[in-house]
């Protein structure tokens, strides 16, 4: 929908669209070329999974489903605070998770 600012060489990580059962269809790509507007993107490999984008209206509003882009040759930095009172620990769910129940 926006032109990007991106690079040949870039790489960029598709979301799965999918299905619950389907969160393993990420994908990685990378970018070979660009439409003259900036606004398509030409990669490498052919995705092997399709990824939705779909615009409809709902009861009268427009709803936009996509899946997420990420731009993965960049550097991100996330720094934290800490706090006394931020020390609790979340215990691992003794059943694994099954996206199947």
């Amino acid at each position: 929908m926006d032109s990007v600012n991106w690079r040949i060489g870039d790489h960029i990580v598709l979301a799965s669209t999918g299905t619950r059962h389907k969160q393993t269809q990420n994908e990685e790509v990378e970018i070979t070329g660009f439409s003259n507007d900036n606004m398509t993107i030409e990669f490498t490999p052919a995705v092997e999974f399709d990824h939705i984008s779909v615009s409809q209206v709902i009861d009268g509003v427009l709803v936009e489903t996509r899946g997420e882009v990420g731009l993965l040759t960049h550097n991100v930095k996330i720094r934290g605070s800490v706090h006394e009172e931020w020390v609790e620990e979340v215990e691992a769910c003794p059943d694994e998770f099954d996206t199947k129940r």
